[in-house]
């Protein structure tokens, strides 16, 4: 076929596509209208006429004639019919050829997409026969047809989304070190309600003191007690009340944690052998023995919303410690009890070292050890009375035993060398106590206003934050 028969072949299809677009434009819903009326205008701006090729190459075929041409700046020309609803897709039109052969036109329509990465584009009008095997767009995924008297006309979906460009980014070294150690990855938790009651009472907490005692180690105890219901530490991150309100997250049924903690005026003072002296070590039985005779005394009252506390020095030896326990509690009937020691001789297992060159909150490592496990009981007791009836994992752990060694944000002060702590208490008094299993996200948290660990975690093990609460 000679240039001038290709030439003249191209023009007729040209004006053919244009009096079709046309003539199916008049049958469209205004919607599709716009949207054909659309796809035109981006045609011209992108320097693409139906009908002419700018820059591009002719292909013929004996059935096929292509029209191609390339988008000239960042856009895709996306070869697509403009209807998208089957239901009011046009007829179409056959365009007849002198050789009497029906011809779909099928319309281009541009889309101009500043994020969408430069490519080609082309417009394809075909011709072939009334079998309809050459109808664009008659079949597959994405296109609506409708079959009129043995031709087909094709309405590819126009593709709604956006074609993102991604460019070429980098980071540099900055001198740092890469977390080479094996990662700890940590994981949620949580605990399930076994069926029994919370101690949601106000309740009285009663401190028995086993052993010697001085003072300098006995306020600090007191203090941590005292913070609990402290008015001026209510919504304080970082407070021993903030630390409190994360066991008033546990109920049963409709009744919560007691939200309430004071420290009773009386307090016991209980002389006992030394250890070193070869005092026999206390059983469990021996220490609840020393309770209920306070009680049958009349030193102590019997109360079902308290909890009585032993408290045994450094020179008093109890079977267990250090080896099965760091502390404990439990329940004799109406009677909720606990027992804390000294951990002097099991620093490794039963205390929690703050980092090399900082001071602990109460200058004793011993003392603070005792504190935490202190924390630790007193939290277990309101959430669980008896170990493994309330609120509980299927192993029988504890609201604060899943948190073990996680000791979630810790502070600085400003004095030299800093205390590292990471919560504070009345009178400014600073502790570090125990995480404690927040139920509903699963968390480890040691405040309910603070986030699950900054530092100090095995999530997070970075340097702690500086500044204090």
């Amino acid at each position: 076929m000679s240039h001038r028969r290709i030439a003249l072949l191209l023009l007729f299809l040209a004006l053919a596509a244009a009096s079709f677009v046309e003539r199916v434009e008049s049958r469209l819903t205004p919607r599709e209208a716009a949207r054909l009326r659309e796809g035109k205008a981006a045609l011209e701006r992108l320097g693409l006429v139906i009908g002419r090729s700018d820059g591009g190459s002719d292909d013929i075929h004996p059935s096929t004639a292509t029209v191609a041409a390339a988008a000239s700046d960042r856009a895709t020309a996306t070869v697509a019919a403009v209807a998208s609803d089957t239901s009011s897709a046009s007829n179409g039109d056959r365009i007849r050829t002198p050789s009497n052969r029906q011809a779909t036109a099928a319309v281009a329509a541009a889309a101009s997409d500043p994020t969408g990465a430069s490519t080609a584009s082309s417009i394809r009008i075909s011709i072939g026969t009334s079998k309809c095997w050459w109808c664009w767009g008659g079949g597959g995924g994405g296109s609506t047809k409708k079959s009129t008297g043995g031709s087909t006309i094709g309405f590819m979906r126009p593709y709604s989304g956006r074609v993102p460009s991604y460019a070429a980014k980098s980071v540099s070294f900055k001198g740092g070190a890469v977390m080479s150690q094996p990662l700890e990855v940590y994981a949620a938790k949580s605990v399930s309600f076994k069926g029994g009651a919370v101690m949601s009472q106000p309740l009285e907490v009663y401190l028995i003191w086993h052993g010697t005692w001085p003072a300098s180690q006995k306020t600090p105890i007191q203090k941590f007690v005292d913070s609990i219901s402290e008015a001026t530490l209510a919504n304080k991150p970082g407070s021993v009340k903030d630390w409190w309100n994360i066991n008033r997250l546990y109920k049963s049924g409709a009744t919560f944690v007691t939200p309430t903690v004071s420290r009773s005026n009386t307090e016991i003072d209980v002389a006992a052998a030394s250890a070193a002296s070869g005092q026999t070590p206390l059983k469990k039985a021996d220490l609840l023995a020393l309770i209920n005779f306070q009680i049958l005394s009349g030193s102590l009252p019997r109360i079902s919303s308290a909890v009585y506390v032993i408290l045994t020095s450094s020179d008093v030896d109890v079977d267990g410690f250090g080896s099965d326990f760091c502390a404990f509690h439990d329940a004799s009937g109406s009677i909720k009890w606990a027992w804390v020691g000294m951990p002097d001789r099991f620093l490794a297992r039963c205390t929690h070292a703050v980092a090399a060159g900082l001071e602990y909150p109460n200058g004793d490592r011993i003392l603070d050890g005792a504190i935490s496990n202190f924390a630790h009981v007193l939290s277990e007791t309101v959430v669980n009375p008896k170990p493994g009836a309330t609120w509980a994992d299927d192993a029988g752990n504890e609201n604060v035993d899943l948190c073990a060694d996680i000791w979630g944000t810790e502070y600085l002060t400003d004095d030299s060398p800093a205390v590292q702590y990471n919560t504070v208490g009345v009178d400014d008094y600073k502790f570090f106590l125990p995480t404690i299993l927040n139920p509903s996200t699963g968390f480890c948290m040691n405040g309910l206003s603070v986030l699950p660990g900054v530092c100090g975690t095995k999530l997070f093990n970075y340097p702690c934050d500086t500044g204090g609460v």
